[in-house]
């Protein structure tokens, strides 16, 4: 029976049809969903923010250095990314789904979709086929194509 139900979101309009898909899913079963924006255009991410906190606590802040990794930081899509689970939760609320959480990780897509799987909370996961990778994910493979081969569930792909 699936309880919960794993959508990565990145705002592409195949990440939109699989929300209203999982939706769909979760309202059938009385499942919960749990929306997923991976941030990955920006390496070390988490780090740079470590970093930048610190340099801000310091007693004599350089200010050059604090505003070059703000605007590093902003350019990471992490608006983007809340703005693409806002439009997913309010789908998957007016599809009827109870339990809606989100959440956005910093790394590589695949690799953070497949660690919150391995958690053992996610009975299913629908994500779209082809999201905003463009040319990257042709040369080096899809988020998607990933984790249908690596998962331990159920992937749907929605195209």
């Amino acid at each position: 029976m699936i309880k919960s139900i794993l959508v990565p979101v990145d705002g592409s309009e195949n990440s939109k049809r699989a929300v209203k898909f999982a939706a769909d899913m979760a309202t059938a079963f009385e499942a919960s969903i749990f929306l997923l924006h991976v941030l990955s255009k920006l390496p070390a991410r988490k780090q740079l923010k470590d970093y930048l906190r610190s340099l801000e606590a310091a007693a004599n802040p350089e200010g050059a250095e604090i505003n070059s990794i703000r605007g590093a930081l902003s350019k990471s899509g992490e608006e983007a990314g809340k703005k693409a689970l806002a439009n997913a939760r309010r789908v998957a609320r007016r599809k009827g789904v109870k339990h809606v959480s989100t959440a956005i990780e910093d790394g590589d897509p695949a690799h953070e979709i497949l660690r919150l799987l391995d958690t053992g909370k996610y009975d299913l996961i629908v994500m779209g086929r082809r999201g905003i990778g463009g040319l990257k994910g042709l040369l080096m493979g899809s988020v998607s194509h990933k984790v249908s081969n690596l998962a331990d569930c159920t992937v749907v792909t929605v195209k």
